[in-house]
């Protein structure tokens, strides 16, 4: 019989850490550790095999190749500590800064008295806080009611006159926000102490990485990587230590949808109840070289691509008309246009509680090329609508197929 309990890696005794690496498959030390979901390392002894020159039914011993290591990785959507993966996953990433909005007033300007100022960015911009509108003696603090694709509403009537240009701005004393978009990816290391063993891996990357994002639910981050090295170690090199703070989520009112020009949630606008964004960073595996042993020389990166799937309870045809090529579209246009997806979704923990600030993500698509429509009709259901698409960058080499605004308490790059 057993002498010992089986030894379960369960919760604090299993811990997973990321540590941005300097050079290429030499150990990092983890800077943060995250709260794991599942993570499921595959390594490869690759075989070289030899002739059957010797006539025998059985085969001669192959000769060693190279060592392949890949991975499944998924974790809670911590907003002090995911975006070290998105940063991984996306290359480029800005310094954080306390201006967690930096806008303009958009074309048209915007009248006294109205509720409507059109703003050249939406990112950052939340439901509740409070915005910073023009300059001197025309300045005025308007708090948003509601975010649209292109504008905001404000709670209460302007009570100045505020011409395009102009800036609107939201600095906070604790909150930071960072901005990442595809860039030269960076190699990373990864600490598993799974209680029995200490394993680290080495010279990581990226390969693949969706943002899943569902009605009443926490955003779902998963990650593809590949890799270089595995090391079993006798013991860890730092001590976990794990935010307390509450996962990104789809439940505050606070979070919101917008496709094309009509957002979503209330009753009449268009009902998202999922939302998907897959990259792929289309990597090149298998890149030997000669004497270098059996490890990969490292992964160049090759043109990423950005995909998309909206489910949608239909309540209008906007959606389906964007497909078709134009808002009031009857039939399938000669050309069809990209529109702007973004998606907004908050923690329930406040990061600035003087401005109503909430850790939030903007996942902002600028040209999604919707590919698909399908609906499902059920004679005792709702109708529920799905739309695929591919999107690109909104200008040339801007990189931005896929941008990510991160509002959080975090003071440095990952």
């Amino acid at each position: 019989m057993p002498t010992s309990a089986l030894a379960v890696p369960m919760g604090t005794l299993t811990s997973l850490g990321c540590g941005k690496e300097t050079t290429f498959a030499a150990f990092a030390t983890p800077t943060i550790w995250h709260s794991l979901k599942s993570f499921s390392p595959k390594s490869t002894n690759m075989t070289i095999p030899r002739t059957g020159a010797r006539k025998r039914w059985g085969q001669s011993e192959p000769i060693t190749g190279g060592y392949d290591f890949s991975a499944a990785l998924a974790v809670e959507s911590d907003p002090d500590t995911v975006g070290q993966l998105w940063a991984y996953a996306m290359g480029s990433q800005s310094v954080p800064t306390h201006n967690i909005v930096a806008t303009t007033v958009g074309t048209g300007g915007s009248t006294l008295g109205s509720t409507n100022i059109p703003v050249t960015s939406i990112a950052g911009i939340q439901v509740g806080c409070s915005l910073t509108v023009d300059t001197a003696a025309n300045q005025e603090v308007v708090v948003v009611a509601d975010v649209l694709a292109n504008a905001i509403t404000t709670a209460s009537a302007t009570t100045k006159a505020h011409t395009a240009g102009v800036v609107v701005t939201l600095t906070s004393a604790t909150a930071y926000l960072t901005y990442m978009k595809m860039g030269t990816l960076p190699s990373f290391s990864i600490e598993l102490d799974a209680q029995t063993d200490v394993l680290q891996y080495t010279g990581l990357f990226i390969d693949s990485w969706a943002i899943n994002i569902s009605a009443a639910a926490e955003v779902e981050s998963t990650f593809n990587i590949v890799g270089a090295l595995e090391d079993v170690k006798g013991s860890a090199a730092t001590t976990p230590v794990y935010s307390i703070l509450k996962p990104l989520s789809s439940v505050d009112i606070r979070s919101n949808m917008l496709i094309a020009n009509v957002a979503s949630g209330a009753i009449g606008q268009v009902g998202v109840t999922k939302a998907t964004f897959n990259c792929a960073n289309n990597l090149k595996k298998g890149y030997y070289s000669i004497g270098t042993g059996r490890r990969v020389l490292n992964y160049p990166q090759l043109q990423r691509k950005v995909t998309g799937t909206l489910e949608l309870g239909f309540e209008t045809d906007s959606a389906y008309r964007s497909f078709l090529g134009a808002s009031g579209a009857t039939s399938p246009q000669s050309d069809v246009p990209g529109v702007i997806v973004n998606a907004q979704v908050v923690s329930p923990a406040i990061v600035d509680s003087t401005l109503s600030l909430a850790y939030a993500l903007n996942v902002i698509v600028p040209d999604a090329k919707f590919t698909g429509y399908s609906m499902k009709i059920v004679s005792n259901d709702m109708i529920v609508a799905t739309v695929t698409f591919e999107s690109s960058e909104s200008a040339n080499s801007a990189d931005d197929d896929i941008s990510l605004y991160l509002t959080n308490a975090a003071t440095a790059i990952y």
